[in-house]
């Protein structure tokens, strides 16, 4: 999306990533990987991919949370959270049990890879980048 919005998972351990797609990523064949091929899982929306292919070629960014909200406030909205995370095995936990049972279907505003990893993390289902680009809509 031209720098415009992040795409979010979950590091779950054994270079694996858990994440929310949208059905347009969906409608392409996942190309071959020879990391990941017999490892990948899909169900519905839900993905657990290689992190050589969750991040197509991009720079892994690490989104920090339970910063001072004053940090916060003046930082790249969806890059951080104020919340605390919860602790990582918890985390991991959530993201598998989604995987294995599935998610609410993506939506770019109102559901979208954001939304999911933080709401593993935290439990507040949270997308800072759509308050931004809402705000900037409107």
């Amino acid at each position: 999306m031209g720098g415009l919005y992040d795409h979010h998972g979950i590091y779950v351990g054994d270079d694996m990533v858990i994440h929310l797609q949208g059905k347009g990523k969906k409608l392409s064949a996942p190309s071959p990987c020879n990391k990941c091929g017999n490892k990948r899982f899909i169900n519905g929306e839900i993905e657990k991919v290689c992190i050589d292919c969750f991040l197509e070629g991009e720079t892994v960014q690490i989104y920090d949370y339970g910063i001072p909200f004053i940090e916060f406030a003046n930082r790249k909205l969806g890059t951080c959270s104020s919340i605390p995370s919860k602790p990582p095995h918890e985390v991991i936990a959530t993201a598998v049990n989604y995987l294995e049972k599935g998610f609410a279907p993506y939506d770019m505003i109102s559901n979208n890879c954001e939304h999911f990893a933080v709401y593993c993390k935290t439990g507040t289902a949270v997308s800072h980048q759509v308050v931004l680009h809402t705000c900037n809509i409107l």
